[in-house]
């Protein structure tokens, strides 16, 4: 009996690793930080048993069948692995160590053996190197934001917040994103170049974001990214001014150039509207200043002047005084009377 469960321990470790072993599906890149788990998943059907071991040291460590206990090899998996019901492995509690290329040899009961392989890249590492120096980049409450990627041969970029460290989002170039957290459901796209869109932004939305870059031959890298969200658009535009720094420009079509277009011609509109009111309160200004000078200039009406004719022959029984109302009427000279009188003594 012994011998037979060495001969089989012996077939199987053969059989894994055979060179022209077919391949099942490409290769899986998974993802996770140190101390959680992941898994290993598997979509072939019609499933015996899978065969695991990694690119390390080449010995297989487990042996899981559909639906019933995994068999552990290695101790250093001892109390860390687990299976489901297709077979899939699973392993928790995850180390530095666990990094690296795995390899599950599925053996099927109709068609024969294939080997699915899954790279399993580990984020939160102290020693993961960095891409390049921080973006700081801004938006406004309700807009979006992209978070461009300048690496080549990007396999895969994985992207984590400073808040929960937890994964949320997995892109890969050209295909469609993948979504860890329920928080960013229909708000995140991709480009072409695995650049991540975040749209629908909240005020939650702000802060330190980091994207960990698998390149297929320059190994992982880590670009973080600092956020920061404005109510509006005008006050970012302000900020930018300030500060004589460029703003990054969201990714958003016709409908974002549009609303920036309509808000500039309003703030001109504005400006304009203002420039017309403040003329028009100094022309009013100027106007009123005139006419209060020029009351202040008038002479004001003299008093009724009383004249009188003098005969010289008969001082006493001149011609009554009459009053002459008009200035321009009168005829003035120079005049200078003597009059004696006669005292007498009493």
């Amino acid at each position: 009996m012994e011998q037979l469960l060495l001969f089989s321990v012996l077939f199987l470790y053969l059989r894994a690793g055979m060179s022209n072993e077919q391949i099942c599906e490409e290769t899986k890149h998974v993802s996770s930080k140190e101390g959680g788990e992941v898994m290993f998943s598997i979509t072939q059907t019609d499933v015996q048993d899978i065969t695991w071991m990694t690119d390390r040291d080449k010995s297989i460590f487990a042996v899981t069948e559909p639906g019933k206990h995994v068999t552990i090899r290695n101790q250093l998996y001892s109390g860390r692995i687990k299976v489901n019901a297709y077979g899939s492995l699973i392993i928790t509690n995850l180390t530095r160590e666990d990094q690296g290329t795995y390899k599950g040899s599925v053996l099927r009961r109709t068609s024969g053996q294939c080997a699915q392989f899954y790279n399993l890249t580990l984020h939160g590492l102290t020693n993961e190197r960095i891409c390049g120096e921080t973006r700081h980049i801004s938006s406004e409450v309700g807009g979006e934001v992209k978070f461009f990627i300048k690496q080549m041969e990007v396999q895969d970029i994985t992207w984590m917040t400073d808040t929960d460290k937890n994964i949320f989002a997995v892109t890969k170039p050209g295909k469609p994103v993948t979504i860890r957290s329920q928080l960013y459901n229909g708000r995140i796209n991709v480009t072409a170049s695995g650049s991540l869109i975040i749209t629908k932004l909240t005020r939650e939305d702000r802060g330190i974001y980091k994207g960990s870059v698998l390149r297929r031959t320059s190994g992982q890298c880590a670009q973080f990214y600092n956020l920061t969200l404005y109510e509006n658009k005008y006050l970012e535009e302000q900020i930018s001014m300030f500060n004589n720094t460029p703003t990054t420009s969201s990714v958003g079509g016709s409908t974002g150039a549009k609303t920036a277009k309509e808000r500039q011609q309003s703030t001109a509109w504005i400006t304009r509207i203002l420039c017309v009111s403040a003329t028009a309160a100094l022309v009013m200004i100027f106007v009123i200043t005139i006419v209060v000078s020029k009351l202040q200039t008038v002479p004001s009406r003299k008093e009724n002047l009383l004249y009188c004719n003098l005969d010289m022959k008969h001082l006493q029984r001149g011609p009554p005084a009459r009053i002459v109302l008009e200035e321009t009427t009168v005829t003035y000279s120079h005049l200078k009377v003597a009059v004696k009188t006669n005292t007498s003594s009493v």
